[in-house]
């Protein structure tokens, strides 16, 4: 997958894989938008399973406050545990 081949590239080119954008890292938007290759590869990279979500009033406000480990704790609850 192209998106997951470019997150591989900037990672190996030295991308910080814990750089926020809108309060999120990108594990956390991984772990929001469920693209567990991308988490596992932010994993392999160093990226931090304790940073939060910044709190504020944009996209994903569910979110505010959360790790990325308890942002896909939350989804595995509301699906169900799947």
């Amino acid at each position: 997958e192209a998106k997951l081949r470019f997150v591989q590239l900037a990672l190996a080119r030295g991308a910080d894989p814990n750089q926020k954008a809108g309060g999120k890292s990108a594990l956390h938007f991984a772990a929001i938008l469920g693209h567990s290759n991308a988490v596992k590869l932010l994993l392999l990279y160093g990226a931090s399973t304790t940073l939060r979500v910044d709190e504020d009033d944009t996209d994903y406000t569910e979110c505010d406050g959360l790790t990325a480990l308890e942002i896909v704790e939350e989804k595995m609850v509301k699906e169900g545990g799947r």
